[in-house]
C-alpha cells in the first residue's frame, strides 16, 4: 500500500526535475517597446548592442546562449566548412527547411547543450532588429542608426562591410552586410567570443 503512494510522488518529482531542464518560452517584446538606444560617439560595447537587439521580437542579451532563444527555437541541422568550423542551422520547428539563423560554438561537435555560449550567429532575415536597424533598411540609415563604424570595406564586388567594434576590447562583433547594387542591408553576423 505504501509502495503505491509512493509511485505518483516519484512521478511528478521526476517530471517536475525534468521540465527544469526546457527553456521556457520566451515572449516576443512588441515593436513599439523594443529599447533604441541612441549611439555614443565613442562606440558600443557587445552588451550594450545586444541588449538593443531582437531576434523575432525576443530581445537578446551577451553572452548569447540557445537558452536566451527560448524553447521556441532548436538547432536542426548542421554541416562543417572545409576549415573544420561547424555551423548550425537555429529553425522554429524540426520540419522547417528554412534557417532563421546560423549560429557557431567554439567546439565542433554536432551536440550542444542549451547553456553553452554562441560564439557566432549570422542572420539573412528580416526577423532580426539591431538598435532598429532591419534587414532591407537603406544603406545611409545604418550610420544613422547605430553610429560611425570602426571599418566600412568591400566585402567583393557585391557587398559592402560595416563593421563595429567592442570600445572596450577593440575586437570586431558587429558585421552589417549591404549589396552594392540596391544599397539595402542583406544581413547580420555577429561575432560573440
Amino acid at each position: 500500500m505504501k509502495i503505491k503512494m509512493l509511485i505518483p510522488l516519484l512521478l511528478s518529482v521526476t517530471a517536475l526535475s525534468a521540465c527544469a531542464e526546457i527553456p521556457p518560452v520566451r515572449e516576443p517584446v512588441p515593436i513599439e517597446q523594443q529599447s533604441i538606444v541612441t549611439p555614443s560617439g565613442d562606440g558600443w560595447t557587445a552588451a550594450e548592442l545586444m541588449s538593443a537587439t531582437y531576434f523575432e521580437g525576443i530581445e537578446l542579451c551577451y553572452p548569447l546562449t540557445l537558452r536566451d532563444f527560448g524553447s521556441g527555437y532548436t538547432l536542426d541541422y548542421s554541416w562543417q566548412d572545409d576549415d573544420g568550423t561547424r555551423t548550425h542551422y537555429l529553425v522554429d520547428d524540426f520540419f522547417s527547411l528554412e534557417a532563421l539563423a546560423y549560429i557557431n560554438f567554439e567546439h565542433n561537435d554536432e551536440m550542444i547543450s542549451a547553456d553553452e555560449e554562441i560564439k557566432a550567429m549570422a542572420v539573412y532575415h528580416d526577423n532580426i532588429s539591431v538598435n532598429g536597424l532591419k534587414i532591407a533598411a537603406a544603406e545611409a540609415d545604418v550610420e544613422g542608426i547605430l553610429g560611425t563604424p570602426d571599418v566600412i570595406d568591400d566585402l567583393n564586388e557585391f557587398t559592402k562591410r560595416y563593421i563595429y567594434c567592442d570600445k572596450e576590447t577593440g575586437k570586431a562583433f558587429l558585421y552589417i552586410f549591404v549589396g552594392t547594387e540596391g544599397k539595402k542591408v542583406t544581413g547580420f553576423g555577429f561575432i560573440l567570443k
